[in-house]
């Protein structure tokens, strides 16, 4: 089944996890919000991207939106710099997407043991409860079973 997604504004990494962690965590990290010149980089100047399988994709920079049609087992990625979620006290990724009633998605967090370390660690989760209509969707740093927050590399939707 080829579903459609819509986003704008897709990731913004934060919302403060405890008040005990609110004096590190100033403000929000914004990820990506699909707007100005350079389509295949983030807000944060990193790779951003689809592993070409889409049924299709657009991008409207003017309105920061995307919109793509998954192919079979596609997946869309942001890449970041190594980020300590912890320490930041960055606690969720947020994001606003739209996808079929009842619909749900792959999210997959990348780290790696530490800043330093190449090799990355995958733990996914499923987010569900789309309604069909535009909605913004929190997802727990710490629900990602298996995943060091300490060292943080990329966000992947799928499925």
């Amino acid at each position: 089944m080829l579903a459609r997604y819509a986003t704008h504004c897709w990731a913004v990494l934060g919302l403060c996890a405890s008040q005990a962690i609110a004096a590190l965590c100033t403000s929000n990290l914004l990820i990506d919000n699909f707007r100005g010149s350079m389509w295949r980089r983030n807000s944060l100047g990193l790779k951003v991207g689809d592993d070409g399988t889409m049924a299709a994709i657009t991008v409207d920079l003017a309105d920061g939106l995307i919109t793509f049609v998954p192919g079979r087992m596609s997946y869309f990625y942001e890449t970041l710099p190594c980020i300590d979620t912890v320490a930041s006290g960055y606690g969720e990724l947020a994001f606003t997407m739209k996808g079929p009633k009842d619909s749900s998605i792959a999210l997959e967090i990348q780290t790696t043991k530490s800043s330093t370390d190449t090799a990355s660690k995958s733990s996914w989760r499923y987010v569900a409860g789309f309604t069909g209509e535009l909605q913004r969707m929190t997802v727990p740093i710490n629900s990602f079973v298996g995943a060091n927050a300490n060292a943080v590399n990329a966000f992947i939707w799928s499925t």
